[in-house]
């Protein structure tokens, strides 16, 4: 009974790794990578997390505490890398009322709203963003410019999804009418401090 078990076990966890093999391929070439580095890390995050999650639930409890610290770092890992794969980011110059078409979309500057504040000058962008998926989202980042002392500051506008966290800045280009913007998505970002708040809870 011992070494059927051990062999039924084994041929359990040859199909997980080969599941997660034919998965990681999937995952890499739809992130545009082409690296076998990429992929190796890929693979061995995604069958880390399957195994510690398969025995994270299992229904004996013993050492549950370092089954939640191996669940929630197997996460971690595979967010992380997951993170570096699907991240993007757009630069560009772009005026109040210009559009500007990037790999995923189009970017479009609506307005600039100023406000006067006790110790410096607010100046707000509006930026509607249509995504390729036709999913228009808004964000407001923010320039602020001090008098003393003499300093302009940026503040992003981020807008958190449960997948995604998509983030705006702009930054003013002296001496015309442009304004310097950068679009940045980070997927599983939630996730990534979900997985940390586990790791210390385990």
């Amino acid at each position: 009974m011992g070494k059927d078990n051990f062999k039924t076990t084994n041929k359990k966890l040859i199909l997980v790794f080969i599941t997660c093999m034919l998965v990681s391929y999937l995952i890499v070439s739809k992130s545009g990578y082409r690296n076998l580095y990429i992929t190796i890390l890929t693979i061995s995050s995604l069958y880390l997390f399957i195994v510690t999650a398969k025995d994270f639930f299992k229904k004996s409890q013993i050492n549950l505490g370092q089954k939640i610290s191996h669940f929630g770092f197997s996460l971690l890992i595979l967010c992380i890398i997951l993170n570096g794969l699907f991240s993007t980011e757009t630069i560009t110059n772009i005026k109040v009322g210009e559009k500007y078409n990037f790999k995923d979309g189009t970017i479009y500057f609506e307005k600039l709203n100023n406000f006067k504040k006790e110790n410096y000058i607010s100046i707000v962008g509006t930026f509607s963003i249509q995504e390729k998926n036709n999913k228009e989202i808004y964000l407001k980042p923010e320039l602020r410019i001090f008098d003393q002392p003499d300093m302009i500051t940026s503040e992003a506008d981020i807008k958190t999804t449960i997948f995604s966290d998509k983030f705006l800045v702009m930054n003013l280009v002296k001496g015309n009418d442009f304004y310097n913007i950068g679009y940045q998505t980070k997927p599983f970002m939630l996730w990534i401090w979900l997985s940390t708040t586990i790791l210390a809870l385990g």
